[in-house]
């Protein structure tokens, strides 16, 4: 389970002290908590030591280069409220240092997966696996339901190990504004014996053979009944949007993976904003 140390920087020293211990016991150990009396001490700490986001009453007198979020005894303010249930805290805490920043170009297999729906998943596979002249990234439908007509028995061959698979799938990729896709059989029922270790293997098939560098599976929501096929995947972009209602379904989802010990895959995770791809940002800026 990935550990994430977190600053509190409180005039209330008993109220970081106890918040530092509800953290810890709410997150399951993965959060750790760092508390400080001032932005003096932050300061003196991070010389030696990393944060990975700092709660602070003090927000205005933090170096920039650490992501803080305002603590505050006013329900109304922007920032985290101080007297809000340490479930709630917790959630947000979760929500904000699981977003990091990827700093270099995605490679291997990822799956683009959502549970909240209409979230822009499918532009956020296209957008990942687009921009490379050399032809090194590949599109893969991996729907519930595809929106085109697809008659094919790859995802037969796949779990069956049929020799021939990587001629198979030539055949059936299509370019298209300049993304090579790949689009797996288009109904739902094909899915359901297909494990992880069955896509696994199909991508290491595809990798193993040099002509590709990332795999950007675009997987279908009802995939979330089942967790453990996303262990299949390198990295898993999952979009996000800032509702209320859209953060209660990653916490469900969270909670699901937890109830079915599939936990570790949160260190897979990333979560991204793809308005700021829409907006002509590069899509390896995730949210903070």
């Amino acid at each position: 389970m990935r550990k994430y140390r977190i600053g509190i920087c409180c005039r209330d020293m008993q109220y970081a002290a106890n918040l530092s211990l509800a953290l810890g016991r709410e997150s399951g150990g993965a959060l750790e908590a760092v508390i400080f009396s001032s932005p003096e001490t932050v300061s003196a700490y991070l010389a030696v030591q990393d944060l990975d986001l700092l709660l602070s009453e003090w927000p205005d007198k933090t170096a920039e280069t650490l992501s803080v979020v305002n603590l505050t005894d006013r329900a109304e303010d922007t920032g985290i409220y101080m007297y809000q249930s340490v479930r709630e805290i917790t959630q947000e805490i979760l929500y904000r240092v699981e977003s990091r920043v990827v700093s270099s170009q995605p490679s291997g297999s990822i799956a683009v997966f959502s549970p909240i729906g209409r979230s822009g998943k499918t532009t956020l596979a296209r957008a990942l696996a687009a921009g490379d002249t050399g032809g090194g990234k590949l599109y893969i439908g991996y729907e519930d339901y595809s929106d085109r007509p697809v008659h094919s028995d790859l995802l037969y061959r796949v779990k069956q190990r049929i020799p021939g698979i990587l001629e198979a799938a030539e055949t059936e990729i299509v370019t298209e504004e300049d993304i090579r896709m790949l689009f797996m059989s288009g109904m739902y029922p094909d899915k359901v014996d297909v494990q992880s270790e069955d896509l696994k293997w199909f991508s290491d098939q595809l990798l193993q053979q040099g002509k590709y560098h990332t795999l950007v599976y675009d997987v279908g929501c009802g995939r979330i009944g089942d967790p453990e096929v996303l262990s299949a995947f390198d990295q898993i972009y999952i979009p996000v949007l800032e509702d209320e209602g859209s953060r209660r379904k990653l916490e469900t989802f969270r909670t699901m993976l937890k109830e079915s010990g599939q936990e570790q895959l949160r260190s897979r995770m990333k979560m991204v904003k793809v308005s700021e791809v829409l907006e002509g940002q590069s899509c390896l800026n995730t949210v903070r």
